[in-house]
């Protein structure tokens, strides 16, 4: 293993203990909900391409991608490079009553993985592939195990965000010229909005629910900055991926893009999250209506695109 793989598997042994709470129900919003929401949109991302039987998480974490899958019917193959999470995952899914059936969790490499070619109806890679220095490999290894016609689906930081962040992102590809190229492909994005009924969708939930936004005290603003800190600094700079090469992406590989969407939703640029967080947070899983519109291309740090493997490999 290389020494970037070391410290990304010593960075998840050591935070295996708090990184559960990512996933913990949370009613005062003072931290997204961006695991539950993006779990969420890959099980429906699952329904609506008719995915059934065995399912790969690769990077499966603490595991509560697994239970989920578990509770869905799928039999379920976790893998993930730190010890310390396939321990706490196997203890959730055990801890859900699912036993040792239909789940299977071990220690692994996604870039060399120790399981046969085409085993899989599915594969679900989340929140694993930008602490990685390229996709290639592990699209490749994730691609071997999937059968011909299976369904993968991944999670992508989305870069286009940068347009809209306001923070270093946005200062680094201002220095460094990406800045226009980001603009082109935004307003590629844009040229290809749909009508207008997810929009007006969109304004319903808006004002059906923004009253119930809350406006706490100065005391209670206090502690929720305080709560919505992130977990320790991560081993490396997350790499970014924008949404037309996260939907071209798979191409190499034989995986053609068939679904896509946008998550973790930002009102304004991340900053203004620390003055208010219960309401900035509230918005902003309001605006997970617009899921695909292309609005989120900017206003969403997040994609999940789904591909299905081509029958024929080339």
């Amino acid at each position: 293993m290389n020494k970037a793989k070391r410290n990304i598997e010593e960075h998840f042994n050591e935070i295996a203990s708090d990184y559960a709470t990512i996933y913990d129900p949370d009613d005062s919003r003072a931290r997204y909900p961006s695991g539950p929401v993006r779990m969420e949109k890959t099980i429906s991302m699952l329904r609506s391409m008719g995915v059934k039987g065995a399912i790969l998480d690769a990077g499966c974490g603490t595991g509560h991608m697994a239970a989920r899958l578990l509770a869905e019917n799928f039999d379920v193959h976790g893998v993930d490079i730190s010890s310390e999470m396939v321990k706490t995952a196997r203890l959730r899914c055990a801890e859900d009553d699912f036993g040792n059936e239909k789940i299977n969790i071990e220690v692994g490499d996604l870039e060399n993985l120790d399981l046969p070619d085409s085993s899989f109806d599915a594969v679900v890679c989340l929140g694993v592939l930008e602490y990685l220095p390229e996709d290639d490999t592990a699209l490749a290894e994730l691609t071997r195990v999937l059968k011909p016609g299976g369904v993968m689906i991944v999670a992508f930081r989305n870069k286009l965000f940068n347009l809209f962040s306001a923070n270093e992102y946005q200062k680094d590809a201002s220095m460094t010229g990406e800045i226009s190229h980001l603009i082109d492909e935004f307003q590629r994005e844009s040229a290809s909005a749909p009508d207008d009924d997810q929009f007006d969708k969109y304004v319903r939930h808006l004002k059906e629910n923004v009253a119930g936004v809350p406006l706490p005290s100065e005391a209670l603003l206090d502690a929720e900055r305080e709560q919505s800190q992130s977990l320790r600094e991560r081993p490396v700079t997350l790499r970014q991926t924008t949404p037309g090469e996260a939907r071209s992406i798979g191409a190499k590989h034989g995986l053609e893009c068939r679904d896509f969407v946008y998550f973790h939703f930002h009102p304004y640029p991340p900053i203004f999250e620390r003055i208010a967080p219960t309401a900035f947070n509230s918005l902003g899983l309001i605006m997970e209506s617009l899921e695909r519109h292309p609005i989120g291309s900017i206003m969403a740090s997040g994609i999940i695109c789904g591909y299905v493997k081509n029958e024929v490999q080339v």
